[in-house]
């Protein structure tokens, strides 16, 4: 089975994080969340959070980039997300193991 490299925006970084809403304890959620370069607006990757971890994870990413997280809420609850400024310099990136 062949396996599909992203020959454009593909590397060996990994952008992580949980999405969740503050109380006590924090609740996990699923939404939509996307990652943007922000050299140039452009959305490189898109999923959804985990609905029980609210984990999401965009593996092999180029780790040269710098990123913007969005995470916006479907159910029009609670406003946008964002984490900007992500990159390898920060620890916001990482390197796949």
């Amino acid at each position: 089975v062949a396996t599909a490299r992203d020959t454009e925006f593909g590397g060996a970084g990994r952008v992580r994080n949980t999405v969740k809403e503050k109380g006590t304890p924090n609740t996990p959620l699923r939404r939509r969340v996307r990652l943007v370069r922000e050299r140039d607006g452009l959305v490189v990757r898109e999923q959804w959070s985990d609905p029980v971890t609210g984990e999401y994870d965009f593996q092999f990413v180029d780790a040269l980039q710098t990123y913007t997280v969005l995470s916006y809420d479907h159910t029009l609850n609670f406003r946008a997300v964002i984490a900007d400024g992500l990159t390898l310099a920060n620890g916001t990136v990482e390197l796949m193991p």
